[in-house]
């Protein structure tokens, strides 16, 4: 699994030994390495998270030209920062190749769209452990919200002035050995941005403090691209509230659905919004920003699901039925056509 969003932070911790192991998490000497014994389980590889997801595995791909900090962790019960003696290595940098190391920290820089191994050996050249990695070339640089937001298929997006943060998200093509090859999130530590009166509060992600509704451009340097700057529309009132096109009808006893809405302004989704919802009066949580989590134990009849945000109001029905197989939830994204979408030709 290459990505999923959204997790709670608490539950981060959870799969890293799963996901971010190198080659020798299985306690298993790769074959034609000599090993060192201070890491029977090698090591744990943390790269960034995109400020809008948690990646569940990892390192995601550098941009080729860019920088990535990767954590070096114990792969144990401490999952302590590394601090042995250690030289970081490259047999061949196809895809990434050292830039520098400081304590547990080794920064990469991608290379090229293969992966190579980056080694982690001990001073007499042992193993403590090894992981592929891999670098990619931009196809895409958008704006998108910072919290998980279900947004229309082709719609362009705007801004709440509400919002504290705003992500630049770069998106290339990664071999994957199970899908083939993938749009994915890339990461460049050294990305520039250029935008007057904003502040950086992240790797990827910038604040504009006090900003009032309006269009600003932002400049983006990552790697090889320098694009078009991308327009930040930042508003002050939605205009419209609606609930998805296809948003479920029904619900069925003992189990739940996901109702999305949509809350616009000159025709643009409006993000970082402050959502309410109930359902038959009764408030429900929401699943990711925009969507209401409903659920009943009635077995005929119907709900109505009320969405309330930014002083508008909307509401939609939906039919009770028996129970039926289970329907999954729909995971909320954080962006789908993003706003201010450059591609690189």
């Amino acid at each position: 699994m290459k990505r999923l969003a959204y997790l709670s932070a608490a539950l981060f911790s959870l799969p890293l030994v799963a996901c971010y192991g190198g080659d020798r998490a299985n306690g298993v000497c790769p074959a034609g390495e000599t090993c060192s014994p201070a890491t029977p389980n090698g090591l744990l590889f943390v790269g960034r998270n995109p400020s809008d997801e948690i990646a569940l595995s990892g390192p995601l791909a550098t941009v080729i030209g860019g920088t990535q900090d990767v954590q070096l962790e114990f792969n144990d019960a401490t999952l302590g920062a590394f601090d042995l003696a250690y030289t970081a290595v490259v047999d061949a940098p196809t895809g990434v190749n050292i830039d520098t190391t400081s304590g547990s920290t080794v920064t990469i820089t991608g290379t090229g769209t293969d992966a190579n191994y980056v080694r982690i050996v001990d001073p007499s050249g042992e193993l403590y452990d090894r992981k592929q990695m891999t670098g990619a070339s931009i196809d895409t640089v958008a704006l998108v919200p910072a919290g998980p937001e279900t947004i229309p298929t082709g719609m362009d997006v705007s801004f709440a002035t509400s919002n504290e943060k705003f992500v630049v998200a770069l998106t290339g093509r990664v071999e994957d050995s199970v899908l083939g090859e993938i749009e994915e999130r890339l990461v460049d530590d050294s990305m520039q941005l250029t935008l007057a009166g904003s502040l950086r509060v992240g790797w990827d992600a910038f604040s504009m403090p006090g900003a009032g509704a309006g269009v600003y451009s932002l400049g983006v340097s990552s790697g090889d691209y320098s694009g078009q700057p991308l327009d930040l529309v930042i508003v002050d009132h939605i205009d419209s509230l609606t609930v998805q096109p296809d948003a479920p009808t029904t619900v069925a006893q003992n189990e739940s659905v996901v109702v999305c809405f949509t809350a616009s302004s000159s025709g643009r989704y409006v993000a970082g919004l402050d959502w309410e919802f109930t359902v038959d009066g009764q408030a429900v949580s929401a699943f990711g920003n925009n969507c209401a989590d409903v659920s009943t134990t009635s077995t005929s009849g119907s709900l109505t699901v009320k969405a309330s945000v930014a002083g508008m109001n909307a509401q939609t029905m939906l039919a009770i039925g028996p129970a039926s197989r289970q329907v999954p939830h729909k995971q909320p994204r954080a962006w789908r056509e993003p706003a201010g979408e450059r591609t690189v030709d």
